[in-house]
C-alpha cells in the first residue's frame, strides 16, 4: 500500500516547480530593470549635459550682449560729458551776450534815467520851495505846482519799481495806479 501524499508535500512539489521555473524570468526581470536604470541614468546625463552646455552657450551670448551694450552706454556717457564740458565753457559767454542784451541794457539805461528823473524833481520843487521864499506873495503858486511836482515824482517813483521788479523776474500783478 501506498500512502496518501501529504498537503505539506504537495505544497512543496509545487514550489519547487514554481522556483524552478520562475527562476529564469526573475534573472531576466531583474536584468531587465537593471538595464532600464543604467538606460535612464545615462540618458538624464546626457540630457543634462546637453543642456548645460547650451544653457552655458545662452549664458555667454547674454553676457557678451550685455557687455556690447555696456560699452554703447559708455561711449554715450563721455559723449554726454563732453558735450556738457563744452556747455560749461560756452556758459559765461552766453551769460554775458544775454546781460548785454539790447532789452536788458534798455532796462539799466531805463532805471538810471528814472533814478535821474527824480533826483531833478526834487531838486526842481527844492529850488521852487526856495524861490516861493525869496519872493513875496509867491507861495500860492508854490503850493500849485507843488501838488504837480509830488504826483510826478510819485509816478517816476512807481515806474522805476516796475522796472526793478522786471529785471528780478518778479511777477508784476499791480494794477495800474491812474
Amino acid at each position: 500500500m501506498k500512502k496518501a501524499p501529504s498537503n505539506n508535500d504537495d505544497r512543496l512539489d509545487r514550489l519547487a516547480t514554481v522556483n524552478h521555473s520562475s527562476k529564469p524570468s526573475s534573472i531576466g526581470s531583474l536584468g531587465l530593470i537593471v538595464i532600464a536604470v543604467v538606460v535612464s541614468v545615462v540618458a538624464s546625463l546626457a540630457i543634462q549635459n546637453g543642456l548645460g552646455k547650451q544653457t552655458n552657450y545662452a549664458k555667454l551670448e547674454k553676457v557678451s550682449a550685455l557687455q556690447d551694450k555696456i560699452t554703447q552706454l559708455e561711449a554715450r556717457l563721455t559723449e554726454r560729458e563732453k558735450q556738457i564740458e563744452l556747455l560749461m565753457k560756452a556758459y559765461p559767454v552766453m551769460n554775458n551776450k544775454i546781460a548785454n542784451t539790447s532789452g536788458a541794457a534798455m532796462q539799466r539805461i531805463m532805471i538810471q534815467q528814472e533814478s535821474n528823473i527824480q533826483s531833478f524833481l526834487k531838486n526842481l520843487k527844492s529850488g521852487m520851495y526856495d524861490l516861493a521864499h525869496m519872493i513875496p506873495g509867491s507861495r500860492t503858486w508854490l503850493e500849485y505846482y507843488n501838488e504837480s511836482m509830488n504826483g510826478a515824482i510819485q509816478k517816476s517813483i512807481e515806474r522805476s519799481r516796475r522796472l526793478k521788479r522786471l529785471n528780478s523776474g518778479a511777477i508784476l500783478i499791480e494794477p495800474d495806479a491812474r
